[in-house]
């Protein structure tokens, strides 16, 4: 519906059709209402400008694996090479919509995402299947949002507790707590995915507002109490993922709050036996300063408690999965040592350092904002961070893997941590301000510095 000129569907207005290659943020399939002509127009691609077509007559059914085309044309995949046309777009085009989903219509394979722009962009009517590119199963927009974003060299592959990581640069948990878009940030670049912080039952976390930016130190502060729809819920979305095997996922599991810590061992148990067969490592989160309490499990007698458990558990399947300790940054060195041993006498795979500060040193921003309460994540974590990182390595005679987390934003911030002993890395707020290409600029400053 249109009404003074404006489309009441939310969608994007632009004044020339000339104006939506200026389109801040647009991504590929957008819909955008062009006032100069009164017509629809969905955008074809993003690079080197965008190309787009008159949606208002024309069509492209774009595919990102060859099941969907399949669907599409009312054939099984093994007949589908009756209706491939390799030479000439001409007979994949209907003369209406509707023939795009009908018999009538065959499909074009590409090459890349650009030849499809090029054949398809003044046409009526593709069925279009772009082919992989570097081994990826994925097609079209995937294909070409990867372009963008990701960065693969030989130099960055690594093996660290029997998983073979395409590179180190992991997403922290915490910003995909319920495995919701997994498929979506792999895209970004990622070599794994954590989610959580997952808990047996759905909590809706601590009240908001409980998350705050603080510019000017380029760091936030959350407070937002392991909110989530609980682990069956992200067991579910794990299993809904098509190609599994392309992901490499971490499960970050924690208590209810309402759990006391007396009782907290069989939380994580619930946690880590509904996930076992769905994740490849686990995280215990024992760190967060948002759950009142939690911290006090990081003691010495109540962690070697929960992990020798665990791993009871652990190893009564045939093949047991890494378990990892998240580990607060504000730890002495005596409880560092502390964490040292409960590490070597539970056997556990290694440690993840570090979780959120309840330090306020050193903050620069709105002293209203510094005040609120909660764990800040960021640069100023930086220094402290890498300090534990060091510590744990240099006094365990490198005995366990540590995975690094904590105001990486650079290249220079990943190397530093490696360099301190960690062999993986992990960003949240370095994602947040860095943007999206955060990961590949990453990746190609390592490469580069070697």
């Amino acid at each position: 519906r249109i009404e003074n000129g404006i489309p009441l569907d939310g969608r994007t207005v632009v004044e020339k059709y000339s104006d939506i290659k200026s389109i801040p943020y647009p991504y590929i399939g957008e819909i955008v209402y062009c006032n100069e002509n009164n017509k629809y127009y969905k955008i074809l691609g993003l690079k080197n400008g965008y190309e787009a077509f008159d949606a208002s007559y024309s069509s492209v059914g774009i595919f990102t694996d060859l099941a969907g085309v399949a669907s599409a044309v009312g054939k099984n995949e093994t007949d589908l090479i009756e209706y491939v046309d390799y030479e000439s777009a001409d007979n994949c085009f209907a003369d209406t919509f509707e023939e795009i989903f009908f018999d009538k219509c065959n499909f074009l394979i590409f090459d890349n995402y650009n030849d499809l722009i090029a054949d398809t962009a003044e046409k009526t009517g593709v069925l279009a299947y772009v082919k992989p590119s570097d081994g990826d199963s994925n097609g079209t927009q995937d294909v070409e949002s990867d372009k963008f974003y990701q960065f693969n060299h030989p130099s960055l592959e690594r093996e660290v507790f029997g998983i073979k990581f395409k590179n180190p640069i992991g997403l922290a948990a915490g910003f995909d707590k319920n495995a919701e878009y997994i498929e979506e940030l792999n895209h970004f670049g990622f070599g794994f995915i954590e989610i959580g912080t997952v808990t047996p039952k759905p909590q809706p976390g601590n009240e908001a507002p409980r998350m705050f930016r603080l510019v000017e130190d380029e760091a936030i502060i959350n407070r937002m109490g392991f909110n989530n729809k609980g682990v069956d819920y992200a067991v579910k979305k794990i299993k809904e993922l098509p190609h599994r095997e392309r992901y490499i996922i971490g499960g970050n599991i924690g208590k209810n709050k309402v759990t006391p810590n007396e009782d907290a061992v069989d939380d994580y148990v619930k946690c880590f036996n509904a996930l076992f067969d769905y994740v490849d490592y686990f995280v215990v989160n024992v760190s967060s300063p948002n759950t009142p309490g939690l911290r006090d499990l990081q003691e010495k007698e109540p962690l070697l408690y929960i992990l020798k458990y665990l791993q009871q558990y652990n190893h009564q399947h045939e093949i047991p999965k890494p378990i990892l300790l998240k580990i607060a940054p504000d730890l002495t060195n005596s409880q560092l040592d502390d964490i040292i041993e409960i590490v070597l006498e539970s056997k556990i795979a290694g440690v993840i350092a570090t979780n959120t500060t309840i330090s306020r040193e050193g903050l620069n921003s709105d002293p209203e904002i510094v005040k609120e309460t909660g764990g800040v994540s960021g640069k100023p974590l930086k220094k402290r961070s890498t300090e534990v990182i060091r510590y744990l390595s240099e006094k365990s005679n490198k005995a366990f893997p540590i995975i690094g987390v904590g105001g990486i934003h650079t290249a220079e911030d990943a190397k530093e941590k490696l360099e301190a002993g960690a062999s993986l890395l992990q960003v949240y707020t370095g994602f947040i301000y860095e943007g999206p290409a955060v990961v590949k600029n990453i990746c190609k400053g390592l490469v580069e510095d070697k």
